[in-house]
């Protein structure tokens, strides 16, 4: 195989690799500087109260502390108490995936800010589930073993949620 014609790219190729980076990157100072005036604990009470429902919906007596940094959840019965952080609202994934698509500049503008409604959406319901999920886990399996789990959770929706989803969209947005 000849690997010269991997790396031959054209400078119309190069072009839309330059400005793919250039917009990724102010897209998402843009979006962080905005995303930085808000509370971290806003973010974190967002998923810690749904969170919460759904636990009391399947039988948790839970209690959140939603006046501090991070959010704290305990759960009757459980000895430790739960944190929500930084890291748990999957902000970071979102500016990643939204700076991704919005510096897509080949494609429409339509589908681009379609593309940003829907992550926010997916990655919303999706880290909702693997914040539930991980709960769970050591609800039913014990610290030890959750924990484990929790950073194979985690690494996955990092994977999925933004190779993924950003791999779908650009697949909807070449149509």
């Amino acid at each position: 195989m000849d690997y010269r014609k991997f790396f031959a790219w054209s400078e119309h190729d190069l072009r839309i690799a330059g400005k793919f980076i250039f917009f990724f990157a102010a897209s998402f100072a843009i979006i962080n500087s905005v995303v930085s005036f808000f509370d971290i604990v806003f973010f974190e009470a967002l998923f810690a109260a749904p969170t919460s429902f759904f636990l009391s919906l399947i039988g948790f007596e839970n209690t959140l502390a939603l006046g501090t940094e991070p959010v704290t959840m305990t759960i009757a019965g459980l000895e430790n108490v739960i944190a929500f952080t930084y890291l748990c609202t999957g902000l970071l994934e979102w500016m990643i995936i939204t700076s991704a698509i919005l510096a897509s500049t080949e494609a429409k503008t339509e589908k681009r800010l379609k593309g940003v409604l829907f992550a926010t959406i997916g990655v919303f319901a999706f880290n909702l589930f693997r914040i539930n999920a991980s709960i769970l886990a050591v609800l039913f399996i014990g610290l030890e073993a959750a924990s484990f789990s929790h950073d194979i959770f985690f690494r996955v929706f990092l994977f999925l949620s933004i190779a993924g989803f950003y791999y779908a969209w650009l697949k909807y947005a070449q149509k």
